[in-house]
């Protein structure tokens, strides 16, 4: 490519390799929590595609309800696993309000390349603005990090709840 974009000037290569691996994760994240759904659904039989088709492109937060609202009833009598489930989806929402930031607040430049301002004009219930936020390169990087680990602590507090795991539910 001969043009370089103009937030390619703005900011470092890894500064946009870490927000484009956040999405990328995130992207894989709200796949994940769609089989988990799928999962509850199912539960105690397999996974079947019209469900998995069905749940594609829901909203995170709808499918974190969910499956905290099954997993309430669905593991009712394992009651230690649905309140560590329901911890876990109240992280995932956490780290999807992170990604939310950079996919829906305006990115503004700083003095350094590696760092990032978003800029919202959202109010808060008393009319203040939502102040900036600013990050940086190794922040952003750990948003990523942390989002994956927290939808694969989620997949194995289902399989210790006694879900089929993924694997023998999509057989």
């Amino acid at each position: 490519m001969k043009d370089k974009l103009p937030v390619e000037d703005m900011f470092s290569k890894d500064l946009i390799y870490s927000i484009g691996l956040l999405f990328v994760i995130a992207s894989h994240a709200e796949h994940a929590l769609v089989l988990q759904l799928a999962r509850l659904i199912a539960h105690p039989k397999t996974i079947d595609n019209p469900t998995v088709l069905a749940l594609t492109g829901t909203r995170t937060s709808i499918l974190l309800r969910q499956i905290q609202i099954l997993a309430r009833h669905r593991l009712e009598l394992r009651s230690e696993h649905v309140e560590n489930i329901l911890k876990q989806c109240d992280k995932i929402r956490t780290s999807f309000d992170r990604r939310n930031d950079f996919a829906h607040y305006a990115a503004i430049k700083t003095s350094d390349r590696d760092k990032i301002i978003l800029k919202t004009v959202k109010m808060r219930e008393n009319g203040e603005l939502v102040p900036d936020k600013a990050y940086n390169t190794k922040q952003i990087r750990e948003y990523a990090v942390t989002l994956q680990e927290r939808v694969r602590v989620l997949d194995q507090l289902l399989n210790d709840a006694g879900l089929r795991r993924l694997t023998e539910s999509l057989l």
